[in-house]
């Protein structure tokens, strides 16, 4: 059995590793949103026919592959989003569990107040990281995903058409 030190160790072990969690998830998900507007962008000038405006077929080539290499790098960060979330998932549940407890058996409110703060602000950030920007929710990463393969496959057809 653990002594109240182990314990308070491992709980300020906890809430670290779910702070970088939550810092972890807020720039996969930001990058993430990025090559997808990327390759909105890239797709929109495709169906636009503006690769007309090149004559030089390398350069036309080049355009075709530029949306699948940044869709393979979505669904990459798509998946590593996903795994930092259920890793975090697990820390966000057991802490929970962990503060709920402490502040039943409490009886010094301060010190209960004042040490659950910031572990409560931790758990909050992680709670607003964990889904990605105008896609929340549980399956936020593989409609992200999705999204960016039908950009990469509509975006490489459209310039190819051009070739």
């Amino acid at each position: 059995m653990q002594n109240n030190e182990d314990l308070e160790t491992d709980l300020i072990y906890a809430l670290k590793t779910l702070e970088h969690i939550s810092e972890r998830l807020r720039h996969v998900s930001q990058v993430l949103i990025i090559i997808t507007l990327f390759n909105l962008v890239v797709t929109m000038m495709a169906m636009s026919g503006m690769y007309r405006l090149f004559r030089a077929e390398a350069l036309v080539l080049s355009f075709s592959m530029i949306p699948i290499i940044f869709g393979i790098f979505a669904v990459m960060f798509a998946f590593r989003f996903d795994s930092l979330r259920r890793d975090g998932d697990a820390y966000f549940e057991e802490l929970s569990d962990e503060l709920h407890g402490r502040k039943l058996k409490e009886s010094n409110e301060s010190y209960a107040n004042d040490r659950s703060l910031k572990a409560r602000v931790i758990i909050r950030r992680y709670s607003n990281a964990s889904s990605i920007p105008l896609v929340p929710g549980k399956y936020g990463p593989a409609s992200i995903a999705v999204i960016n393969i039908i950009f990469s496959f509509l975006g490489a057809l459209m310039s190819a058409k051009f070739y």
